[in-house]
């Protein structure tokens, strides 16, 4: 199943073809870049448009990632998807 977002809001649509045309002009994106102990993190959120809980209970149409220059050491929470975008804390 395909999400477009309306004012903020996921939006089923049905249309593949205007799904591929509303996520080709419209990439989500909110990074932030934070400096703990002279490392650089970057945390990148992004709209997916595709339920990646698969139909299985809530929607899940974002993922954050946490980037480090050395990915040594990082915990398995290194990927997160999200149910909203207000769960991301953007």
């Amino acid at each position: 199943m395909f999400y477009i977002l309306k004012d903020g809001v996921p939006v089923l649509e049905l249309d593949t073809f205007k799904y591929a045309e509303w996520m080709d002009s419209n990439r989500v994106l909110a990074r932030d870049i934070l400096i703990v102990n002279e490392e650089e993190i970057i945390v990148s959120t992004v709209f997916l448009g595709i339920d990646h809980g698969f139909g299985r209970g809530e929607l899940i149409l974002w993922e954050t990632m946490i980037l480090v220059e050395l990915m040594i050491n990082i915990s398995a929470d290194i990927l997160a998807k999200r149910k909203h975008w207000l769960s991301t804390n953007h």
